[in-house]
């Protein structure tokens, strides 16, 4: 549009869009005109039909990041733009207004609201959990000194009373019980994740969109308790019971489910070629993994994935993950896998979820019992 009107320029453009008269009334007339209607159209378009479709989609959306919050005010700070920019332009009304605060600051108003809602919020709430992470290290910290004071090892007896509330059988005498802080150290998390981990991963995957390192978690206990604890207590029981050895053909295949079912786990969370929601590891631990795990799943997963074609490389390449699930890994079983092989990206995604999930969902699950005490408590 600046291109083509010589309402901007004299000398080129397209004859019969030039302007006459004094010099502030081309200037006045440069801020309105049919040039505009194109960026008139976009912006009412995005703040006046877009945006109140977001709005109407997020309305039950109840987020630990703000993004909410965030969505709701950039959109509402859109709203006024347009409209009032083209009052402030052809309102004579709006002359004395125009003199102080010109048609344009309108808009400016808007971006500058908009700005402030996405850059200072997200660094508030970036502060804000710094101060939780602290807060729930220092508890740790706390809980530590008073265990070795009281020369006491490792003890679920006060994770288990107050996590008991977490799987929903207590509700604000457990909160009191909870003052020590014990609440928030890695036995509770443990004890959460063991014994009822669906508020846990509820929370994660609706709130604060991390619900995959949960998945992993539960997935990796159920893996490890299916193939490493059972074995070895049925392998306990029958050489106490009889003194037969162990069928060769047997101990091949548990070490086969084993070595499927971890790669199962790989692919699903760990895998940046199937992995859907990647769980957050370290370059070491991410590295480590695929050295273990990414040629088998290279061979499991090749024949079923569709690579992007490189005319449109950013389409979505449609999934088969049920055809994925059938296939089973007839390779040799690397040398590398052992019963340890998930450890470290198992307690790497605990503390992470320990310093930045854990407490957030406490923190929401105090506040949900104080508020039924008090509902109960009226008459």
């Amino acid at each position: 549009m600046f291109v083509v009107s010589r309402k901007f320029h004299s000398s080129f453009g397209i004859p019969g869009t030039e302007v006459h008269g004094t010099y502030m009334e081309q200037k006045t007339e440069q801020g309105r005109g049919w040039e505009w209607w194109p960026s008139v159209f976009w912006q009412l378009f995005w703040a006046w039909i877009v945006a109140p479709v977001i709005l109407w989609r997020a309305r039950h959306l109840r987020d630990t990041q703000g993004w909410r919050a965030q969505t709701i005010a950039c959109c509402l700070s859109g709203l006024h733009a347009a409209p009032m920019w083209l009052i402030a332009l052809y309102a004579q009304s709006m002359a004395p207004i125009n003199n102080y605060f010109i048609p344009p600051q309108w808009i400016a108003v808007s971006i500058m609201m908009i700005e402030i809602f996405t850059i200072f919020i997200p660094c508030w709430e970036v502060r804000k959990q710094q101060s939780l992470c602290q807060e729930t290290l220092d508890s740790i910290a706390r809980w530590e000194s008073r265990q070795k004071s009281a020369h006491c090892g490792k003890s679920l007896t006060s994770a288990g009373s107050n996590g008991s509330w977490i799987m929903g059988r207590g509700k604000a005498a457990s909160i009191s019980s909870s003052g020590n802080g014990s609440i928030l150290t890695m036995d509770a998390l443990e004890h959460t994740l063991a014994k009822n981990p669906e508020p846990l991963q509820h929370f994660s995957a609706l709130r604060d969109f991390s619900g995959e390192n949960i998945a992993f978690l539960t997935r990796v206990r159920e893996w490890r308790a299916t193939y490493l604890v059972q074995p070895q207590q049925q392998g306990r029981e029958s050489s106490s019971s009889s003194s037969e050895k162990e069928d060769p053909s047997t101990q091949t295949l548990l070490s086969r489910d084993c070595f499927e079912s971890a790669l199962r786990i790989y692919m699903d969370f760990i895998s940046s070629n199937s992995a859907e929601f990647q769980v957050n590891l370290s370059s070491q631990d991410f590295k480590n993994l695929q050295a273990v795990f990414e040629p088998a799943a290279r061979a499991v997963y090749g024949d079923c994935r569709r690579t992007p074609d490189p005319a449109t490389p950013f389409d979505d390449v449609p999934r088969h993950d049920g055809s994925v699930d059938h296939v089973r890994y007839g390779g040799d079983i690397p040398d590398l896998f052992s019963d340890t092989v998930f450890d470290d990206s198992e307690m790497s995604i605990k503390y992470l979820v320990l310093t930045n999930t854990w407490p957030k969902f406490i923190k929401e699950r105090r506040s949900f019992d104080t508020a039924s005490s008090v509902e109960a408590a009226r008459p």
